[in-house]
């Protein structure tokens, strides 16, 4: 009777914990939103910003996006899925380039460069995750070449990167190697292939595998393709995984 009476306390706390948990709701950012923003963020932060070498034109680039997000814990699960078109943004930073990939209101990723020497180094990485109204976002100071900077694309290239917050770090390992062309807007493109892995660790701890395509000429993404599994005990246990697809859909960006 007393293992009876506890699995019914169980159920009953689970179905209050489920009540209470909101409606996972996920809000799909328009390219036109992602302009404004670009619009925004630029007239307030567009000042004294220094590159090295050529870039690609400042703006909203907009890829054709398949596969999504799914979040399994203890007493929920969800999933997101990004089949359509999402954007990266390219803006100047406080010393460099920001280039802000974002799909869903609660789920982006941004890198920012800063210029040293000849090069740009990354300078840092921010994500944000989105599950039933709880946003998890994670901040990193990192040291290591910027991928986004021709000048850190030389086939044959070994790049390290390492971010680190108060949580954890992110220890990514790639290798750039030659590619074949691509055809994008009617235009035959020459790109690189840069490809790794991100070793998480920490109050998180997983791998993600990513292959990012770039013109060689300036850095510019030209496709990626990522799949990654992560894992936390908090929440008694919660595992997270994503797989995403990106290809450019034009070469001239909005802003």
């Amino acid at each position: 009777m007393v293992l009876l009476l506890g699995a019914i306390a169980t159920a009953t706390a689970a179905i209050l914990v489920w009540k209470l948990i909101p409606e996972d709701n996920p809000q799909r950012v328009s390219v036109q939103q992602a302009v404004r923003q670009f619009r925004a963020d630029v007239d307030a932060d567009a000042t004294g910003v220094e590159t090295r070498g050529p870039r690609p034109e400042f703006g909203v680039y907009s890829y054709g996006t398949s596969g999504g997000e799914t979040l399994e814990a203890s007493l929920v699960s969800g999933s997101h899925d990004y089949e359509g078109v999402s954007t990266v943004a390219l803006q100047p930073g406080e010393c460099g380039m920001v280039e802000r990939w974002q799909v869903l209101a609660g789920r982006w990723r941004e890198e920012e460069g800063c210029a040293s020497n000849s090069r740009e180094n990354s300078r840092s990485l921010r994500e944000a995750h989105e599950f039933f109204g709880t946003v998890q976002r994670d901040d990193y100071s990192c040291a290591g070449p910027a991928t986004t900077d021709p000048a850190n694309l030389e086939p044959g290239r070994r790049l390290t990167t390492i971010c680190k917050s108060a949580s954890g770090s992110v220890v990514t390992r790639m290798e750039v190697t030659s590619a074949a062309p691509l055809r994008i807007d009617g235009e035959t493109l020459h790109p690189v292939l840069v490809a790794g892995s991100s070793q998480i660790r920490g109050d998180s701890s997983g791998v993600a595998r990513f292959e990012d395509w770039r013109r060689r000429s300036d850095g510019l993404l030209l496709r990626r393709e990522v799949t990654s599994q992560v894992s936390s005990n908090g929440f008694g246990g919660t595992s997270y995984s994503e797989s995403y697809r990106l290809r450019l859909l034009s070469l001239v960006p909005e802003h």
